[in-house]
C-alpha cells in the first residue's frame, strides 16, 4: 500500500509539473494507509519534490534524520497599533500613552496642579541639594512647576533588531521523535526623541511669572532648551540615563523542542510537538526609559503545537499551524511606581514626606517652600519607564495562542522554486502583577494596562532546494493590523542542510 501511495503521488506530481493536465476539479486518488504506515519513512525520498511549510522551527516536519539551519533576520517598527487598533507612534507602545502630560511623569507637578501642595511664604535650600543656590530658589521653582504641569512630552520612538539564529534537529527513538534547539544572537536598539516644545504663549507666561517676593522666574535660563533640558534634568535625578536611546547585544531566549510526526486521516503531513523557551536573554538593567529587550522579558515558557498540510495540486497545498504557550510567575526587575501617602500628619512628618517626594523628583526646594494642602495618595508616576524605583516583582505573562494559515505554490517559474504565502493570527492575554505584601506601597497597573496583544500578519517565503540536502530561502513579513502591537516589518534570508 505504501508503494502504491508513492507511485500515485509521483504520477500526480510529474503530471502537474509538465502541465499535462488533469482538470482541477478531477477527483483526487483515494489514500489508503496500512497499519504499518510510517509518516517519516513515507516522506523520505520525496522531500526534494515536496517542500515543507515555513512553520516555526519547533513545529516543523523533518523528512531527514538531521537538519542544521542558519537564519539572518532584520526587523523594524516605525509605527504601532493602540488598543483601538489605530496606527500610532511607537512611543505609545513604549510608554503606554503619548503625548504624556508632565504631571503624569512627575508626582510633585501633579500635586501642585491638583492643589495637594501649595507654595509657602519662603524657600529653603535642602542641605543635600548642592546643585542650586538660594538665588535659584528665590525665583520660585515650585511656581513654574505648577505652571508647566499640563504641558506635554510628545515623544517619537522607533526600534530595530538584527538577529542571527542557529537551529538544529535530529531524530531519536528510531526516528519516531525529533528533538532540537534554537539559539538566537541579536542586537536590538530603541531610539526615543522628544518632539514637543513650549508654545510661544507658555514661554511668555513663564518669562512673566514671579514669586511672592517679585523675583522673576528663571526657568528658561536654567533650561535653555526648555522641555528637553528640563526632562533630562529630571531623568538624571531619577537615576535614569539622560540619553534616552538604548541598545543591547547578546544571546536571546534559547528554545528546546520535540515533535512527533503522526498519521491523520486525509492529511498528508501532520506533527504534534512541545517546546520550552528558556529565559537566557540579557536582562535589562532598567536604567533607560525604554530598555532594549533581547528576549521575552525574562519568562520561562512552555508550549505545544500542531501542524497540518494537504498536498492537493501544484498550486494548491494548504497548511495550518497552531500553537499555545504558557508562562508562570517570574521574578523580574522593573521600574515600578511607588505610592506616596499623606494624611494630615504633624508638620515634622509632613516635611519628611514632602522632602522625600521633592528629592526623588529632583525639585529645587524642600521644607517650608512647599506646604501640604490636602490629603493625598498618589503614585510617583503614571507612566511606564518614569518611576523612581527599580524593584524585583512577580509578573505572570499572559497566555499566548496563535494560528497560521498558508499555501505552498510549487515550481513557480523554475523547478524546485517554491513560494509559501501565509497569514498569521496571534493573541496574548493580559499580564498580571503579584505584589504580595507590597500591594499598597506600589502601583503595578502600568504593567497590566493594555498588556494584551493581537496581531494580524502577512508573510511570504521563496525557497529553492538544491538536490535533496540543501535549501535556501528569502522571506518577508508585515504586521498590518491588530491591537497593542508593533507594526513590524521583517526580512530574513537563510539556508538549511539536511543529512
Amino acid at each position: 500500500m505504501v508503494r502504491a501511495r508513492l507511485i500515485s503521488f509521483f504520477l500526480l506530481f510529474f503530471g502537474c509539473s509538465i502541465g499535462a493536465g488533469v482538470p482541477y476539479n478531477a477527483p483526487r486518488p483515494a489514500v489508503h494507509k496500512s497499519a504499518e504506515f510510517d509518516p517519516v519513512i513515507e516522506r523520505r525520498g520525496s522531500v526534494y519534490e515536496s517542500p515543507m511549510p515555513q512553520w516555526p522551527f519547533f513545529g516543523k516536519f523533518f523528512a531527514e534524520p538531521t537538519l542544521l539551519e542558519f537564519d539572518f533576520g532584520y526587523s523594524r517598527a516605525r509605527k504601532a497599533l493602540d488598543e483601538a487598533g489605530d496606527t500610532v507612534d511607537v512611543a505609545v507602545r513604549a510608554f503606554g500613552k503619548n503625548p504624556i502630560p508632565i504631571y503624569d511623569t512627575f508626582l510633585v507637578t501633579r500635586l501642585l496642579k491638583n492643589d495637594r501642595l501649595h507654595v509657602g511664604s519662603s524657600h529653603v535650600v535642602a542641605e543635600t541639594d548642592t546643585t542650586h543656590t538660594q538665588g535659584d530658589l528665590d525665583f520660585g521653582g515650585d511656581l513654574y512647576l505648577k505652571s508647566i504641569a499640563s504641558e506635554e512630552f510628545d515623544f517619537h520612538a522607533k526600534t530595530d533588531q538584527e538577529k542571527i539564529t542557529v537551529r538544529g534537529a535530529c531524530a531519536a527513538f528510531k526516528d519516531k521523535v525529533f528533538v532540537g534547539f534554537e539559539i538566537p544572537i541579536a542586537r536590538r536598539s530603541n531610539v526615543v526623541s522628544l518632539e514637543s516644545s513650549l508654545s510661544s504663549i507658555k514661554t511668555a507666561a513663564l518669562q512673566a511669572l514671579q514669586d511672592t517676593s517679585g523675583n522673576t522666574n528663571k526657568f528658561l535660563t536654567n533650561y535653555p532648551n526648555a522641555l528637553e533640558s528640563f526632562l533630562k534634568d529630571i531623568l538624571g535625578r531619577k537615576k535614569i540615563d539622560k540619553d534616552m536611546d538604548d541598545a543591547a547585544f547578546g544571546v536571546g531566549n534559547i528554545t528546546l523542542f520535540c515533535n512527533i510526526p503522526v498519521e491523520l486521516y486525509a492529511v498528508d503531513v501532520a506533527t504534534v510537538g512541545a517546546h520550552l523557551i528558556l529565559p537566557t536573554a540579557r536582562v535589562s538593567d532598567q536604567d533607560h526609559v525604554w530598555p532594549s529587550e533581547l528576549g521575552n522579558g525574562g519568562f520561562l515558557e512552555v508550549g505545544c503545537s500542531l501542524g497540518l498540510m494537504w498536498e492537493v495540486w501544484q498550486t494548491l497545498n494548504p497548511h495550518l499551524f497552531m500553537y499555545a504557550r504558557y508562562a508562570g510567575h517570574s521574578k523580574v526587575y522593573r521600574r515600578i511606581p511607588r505610592t506616596v501617602k499623606y494624611a494630615g500628619e504633624a508638620s515634622t512628618v509632613a516635611d519628611a514626606i514632602i522632602a522625600s517626594i521633592l528629592l526623588n523628583d529632583g525639585l529645587v526646594c524642600v521644607g517650608d517652600g512647599l506646604v501640604a494642602g490636602r490629603d493625598f495618595e498618589e503614585a510617583d508616576s503614571n507612566v511606564r519607564g518614569f518611576a523612581n524605583e527599580v524593584r524585583c516583582i512577580a509578573i505572570k505573562k499572559g497566555v499566548e495562542i496563535g494560528a497560521r494559515f498558508g499555501n505552498i505554490f510549487k515550481d513557480i517559474f523554475y523547478k524546485h522554486l517554491n513560494l509559501d504565502v501565509y497569514y498569521s493570527l496571534d493573541f496574548k492575554a493580559s499580564d498580571k502583577v503579584d505584589l504580595d505584601r507590597d500591594h499598597d506601597a506600589y502601583d503595578g497597573n502600568v504593567f497590566t494596562e493594555e498588556s494584551y496583544r493581537l496581531t494580524h500578519e502577512l508573510a511570504g517565503t521563496l525557497s529553492y532546494r538544491y538536490r535533496d540536502y540543501l535549501l535556501g530561502r528569502v522571506g518577508a513579513s508585515y504586521v498590518f493590523a491588530g491591537r497593542n502591537a508593533f507594526k513590524d516589518l521583517a526580512f530574513n534570508i537563510g539556508f538549511e542542510i539536511q543529512f
